[in-house]
């Protein structure tokens, strides 16, 4: 009668706070007018053929203190509050067991309010037509710009003292619009009461809108074709932008082919395309050039930072945040002459312009010195799917793939969509799906990694769908019952 997905929602539910030690062993800190001693925990973590490692961990009112190893880390002596250190109200387990004995909306929304950390979208659908998305999860209630910074931890006040109301957490059921879905943007309109942060993009989301307007009677091949979409609307929004502003006078004959390249591109990340090649140079060698100033404070060797290594959470010797890529698009098109465009080392003021000439021209001689990785994307980027504990022996190493983290197919270097699947609720039910693994977890067997060409082609598998427990299906290779004591 329903089908339910997670995805995960962008919220940051941790700060950091720096404590004030008020002895040098670091066990007293000052909380306002009081000496706090930390709680001590003892771990062991044992270390295969070698002696365990054991840790002292000090335990603040305001969390566990963190980077006690690593002196020159800027987080040490923090103390990292964060959602999934509190002990669960209810039980996850009885949450998606509450789901999978669901029959309607009712049922699930009764399921979903016990599931705390971390925070997931659950997305709804029913054969009686309601469809409804919710961002469940346990949010504290922070002031004005509270979290994006570390904080001051010696004051009681910059505490969270209370989590949003349930009621109050974001939901929506039977929009007119006749759809609902999560692609990392924000979960609320600028109207909402409380103050978040987190990591939101609308690049995706904007896509998928646009993708769920315009579809009529939608099948099964509907929801294919969008799943695999590799349109980036980053793209489409920066490379006219940048190609409006650059001077094409100055670009030799190397330039204006690669410049042709990127004009005739429909702004897909395919894996057989040149032109999303040039394009990720030209964008983060922009990007860079921009933030010249951040780079500089980060004393980050040659300050050279893509907007991947943003995305992965990069960490050089200074932490700085960088402005989101929207941002710096935004500039692009309405404030060419920001000081930011300035580089702080010359004698002229630059603009967007100059910005844009100069990395298209360091595009150009960079390609020029390495012909060899002017390649085609699938080759450039080299997307690989690591095993989980990093051992390229279990992982593989050789797909080559398109698709885009701003693309609806969010496809990074070593990331991406982890579970793909699509329900037909008709009076048939009708599941596909396919992650990019296998169904054993022996490297050694034919059914290890069996699934992943499956997966990097853009096809599903057919999901066996059981109406009883004694139902029969030739797929059945065997049963295995469980009784409870």
């Amino acid at each position: 009668n329903i089908a339910w997905g997670v995805t995960n929602v962008s919220h940051d539910v941790s700060d950091w706070y720096k404590i004030q030690w008020t002895d040098a062993s670091r066990n007293k800190y000052q909380l306002d007018n009081e000496v706090k001693t930390v709680q001590l925990r003892y771990e062991e973590i044992k270390v295969k053929g070698q002696p365990s490692f054991r840790d002292t961990v000090r335990y603040t009112v305001l969390g566990p203190v963190t980077y006690d190893f690593e002196p020159e880390n800027p987080l040490k002596d923090c103390a990292l509050r964060w959602i999934a250190h509190d002990v669960p109200e209810n039980s996850a387990f009885d949450v998606f067991l509450g789901l999978d004995a669901g029959k309607n909306y009712e049922d699930y929304k009764n399921a979903i309010p016990g599931f705390d950390s971390p925070a997931q979208n659950f997305i709804f659908a029913s054969k009686s037509g309601d469809i409804a998305i919710q961002p469940q999860g346990k949010y504290p209630v922070r002031g004005q710009q509270q979290g994006r910074f570390v904080q001051k931890g010696d004051r009681w006040a910059n505490a969270w003292h209370s989590f949003i109301p349930a009621a109050l957490v974001p939901s929506m059921k039977n929009p007119s619009r006749g759809f609902v879905f999560s692609a990392n943007q924000h979960s609320t309109p600028p109207t909402y009461p409380y103050y978040y942060t987190g990591n939101f993009e609308d690049w995706r989301s904007r896509r998928i809108y646009d993708r769920l307007t315009a579809m009529t009677n939608a099948t099964a091949d509907s929801m294919k074709n969008m799943q695999m979409d590799n349109f980036s609307q980053r793209a489409a929004d920066a490379l006219p932008i940048m190609i409006g502003m650059l001077d094409q006078t100055r670009l030799n004959e190397e330039g204006k082919s690669m410049l042709r390249e990127l004009q005739s591109w429909n702004y897909r990340y395919e894996s057989e395309y040149l032109a999303p090649t040039l394009f990720e140079t030209w964008f983060d060698s922009c990007y860079t050039a921009t933030w010249d100033e951040i780079a500089a404070l980060e004393n980050n060797g040659n300050g050279k930072i893509t907007t991947d290594d943003l995305n992965r959470g990069k960490s050089p010797k200074i932490q700085m945040v960088y402005p989101e890529a929207w941002r710096f698009v935004e500039m692009l098109g309405a404030d060419t002459s920001s000081i930011y465009f300035d580089h702080p080392g010359t004698t002229i003021r630059e603009t967007a312009k100059d910005i844009v000439l100069e990395s298209f021209q360091q595009m150009v001689e960079h390609y020029q010195k390495h012909p060899e990785q002017k390649v085609v994307y699938g080759q450039a980027k080299g997307f690989v799917l690591k095993h989980l504990a990093q051992i390229d022996a279990f992982s593989r190493l050789d797909l080559k793939i398109g698709g885009h983290r701003t693309a609806p197919n969010a496809m990074s270097k070593a990331n991406g969509p982890s579970w793909r699947m699509i329900v037909e609720l008709d009076d048939q039910v009708r599941g596909l799906g396919v992650f990019p693994g296998g169904q054993s977890g022996n490297p050694g067997s034919p059914y290890y990694d069996n699934m992943v060409d499956t997966w990097a082609t853009g096809n599903y598998y057919e999901l066996l769908f059981l109406k009883s427990a004694d139902e029969t299906n030739k797929r059945i290779l065997g049963k295995q019952k469980f009784n409870p004591k």
